[in-house]
């Protein structure tokens, strides 16, 4: 499935919804099956959240692109990451 991101942007959201999932989506930037699914995963948990225009798509539109970012501050935030140097 076309998803009109880049390989870069493909993996980076795949890397984050690995993490936030705690799943082991491959990191490939390929656009399968397993991706779009968790794609679609993420828009159901997330619809009628802080941000209600998400639709169950399992493609990763600018409101999911928001949430995955917005999930992901709140994933940093809550680990108490300490940067090296």
């Amino acid at each position: 499935m076309e998803l009109g991101l880049s390989e870069r942007e493909l993996r980076f959201i795949q890397a984050a919804l690995a993490l936030l999932q705690h799943s082991d989506l491959p990191v490939d930037g390929i656009a399968g099956d397993q991706t779009t699914e968790a794609i679609r995963q993420f828009q159901v948990m997330h619809r009628g959240g802080w941000i209600n225009k998400i639709k169950p798509t399992g493609i990763p539109d600018e409101n999911t692109v928001s949430a995955i970012l917005h999930d992901l501050g709140d994933w940093n935030k809550n680990r108490n990451w300490v940067h090296p140097g």
